[in-house]
């Protein structure tokens, strides 16, 4: 029938697409390498070429069926394809969903080849939260025990969303890695990219389907030891404004990662960031760089600093980080502050030598320091150990609130 109604026979416009040529070689090329015995979804301007397997089945034609899936073939368009049975997900099982991972084997133009390679496992959430627009988020990776992760590594995380509501725009889930000081939040890492890279977006998807993606993220190889929050959201591609959940809030935690002790990096390894440094501010300690600092601030308000340590020696004791703000021209310190060098619970005495961490620092702003012009400084220091001369890290103008 499909061959009848839209096959090369149907008409003029179609019958120019089954013509023989470079394109048309080098798709069948990668058909050629699905295995005869493999389950497969495509295209129906690719069935003729695969209508004479047992496990072929036509992409958003058919959503109940008893084969196993293992490739896709498809033209990737820009208003992509109905959510289908690679994309959809039934109800979870004893541990949970179990979310498809694709591997891209091969293209040529738009068509793109493939493969499953395993799945990642999502459990379901206890409580989960609703986003406007009806958008459930039902289940996720490292939801229950914290995920064991170490700096550099990548993670893959499944999402798995039920659409509850009607009329979805198109919508991008983001993942977001987060360190919390009281109200305040540090992103420190992120993916968002629409569901299978907007193959099939949600826009298309129906009342009550259940769709899993998995996204990768990449934990940056300076993260400091300790526990973080992972967040999911959604914002609209059109305008990139956040759905909200009934608390007001735009983001859902999802589950926690426990980041390992860092490890050696050789010269030829050291991250790139923002501001870089190379200082030395205690023995084996080096102020490696930093993030840009905001150069104006209200009195009242917060200083939000991030600065990358390296260890250029095993340090023997724990150290601390000194702030000093003085006016401009002023040796007299008009506040200061002291911090642990990473998080709290980290003393850094198990870095090793080679090793670049990161360390996120809020400095609060006396609400009545005068207007005027101030220049931050930072020093590092052991308990028995005498600080080198402080840094000059920015002059931040200060206004009134």
């Amino acid at each position: 029938v499909t061959s009848l109604l839209w096959g090369p026979a149907s008409n003029d416009v179609i019958r120019a697409e089954f013509r023989v040529d470079e394109q048309s070689l080098a798709e069948r090329a990668l058909l050629a390498q699905i295995p005869p015995e493999a389950g497969v979804v495509a295209d129906d301007r690719f069935a003729s070429y695969l209508s004479t397997r047992e496990g072929f089945f036509i992409l958003g034609g058919l959503y109940d069926h008893p084969y196993p899936i293992n490739y896709m073939i498809y033209e990737d368009t820009p208003v992509g394809f109905p959510a289908h049975p690679p994309a959809l997900l039934g109800a979870p099982g004893g541990e949970g969903w179990q979310v498809p991972r694709w591997e891209l084997l091969g293209s040529t133009g738009l068509t793109e080849l493939r493969r499953k390679s395993g799945t990642v496992g999502a459990r379901p959430l206890p409580q989960p939260p609703v986003f406007e627009g009806g958008v459930v988020l039902r289940g996720a990776t490292g939801h229950g025990n914290p995920l064991a992760a170490a700096p550099g590594q990548r993670l893959e995380i499944a999402l798995v969303w039920e659409n509850c509501g009607t009329d979805l725009p198109r919508l991008v889930p983001f993942l977001q890695l987060i360190q919390r000081q009281g109200e305040a939040e540090h992103r420190w890492a992120s993916v968002d990219r629409e569901p299978y890279g907007g193959l099939f977006p949600t826009d298309q998807w129906w009342t009550g389907s259940v769709v899993g993606d998995i996204y990768a993220l990449d934990l940056p190889p300076w993260l400091a030891p300790g526990e973080y929050e992972l967040r999911a959201g959604l914002y609209t591609r059109e305008g990139q404004q956040r759905l909200a959940l009934p608390d007001g809030a735009t983001t859902a935690l999802v589950g926690t990662v426990a980041v390992a002790d860092p490890l050696p990096l050789a010269e030829d390894q050291l991250p790139p960031v923002p501001i870089q440094i190379g200082q030395h501010l205690a023995e084996g300690l080096q102020l490696y760089g930093q993030n840009p600092i905001l150069e104006q601030a209200p009195a009242g308000g917060v200083l939000d600093v991030t600065l990358y340590w390296r260890a250029t020696a095993p340090l023997a004791q724990p150290h601390e980080v000194r702030f000093l703000l003085a006016p401009e021209e002023d040796s007299a310190p008009a506040a200061s502050w002291q911090r642990s060098l990473a998080r709290e619970q980290d003393s850094a005495t198990a870095w090793p030598p080679g090793a670049v961490v990161a360390g996120w620092y809020l400095l609060p702003l006396a609400p009545d320091l005068p207007p005027g012009r101030y220049d931050l400084f930072v020093t590092a220091a052991g308990e028995d150990t005498i600080a080198d001369q402080p840094l000059h890290l920015v002059t931040v103008q200060v206004e009134r609130p």
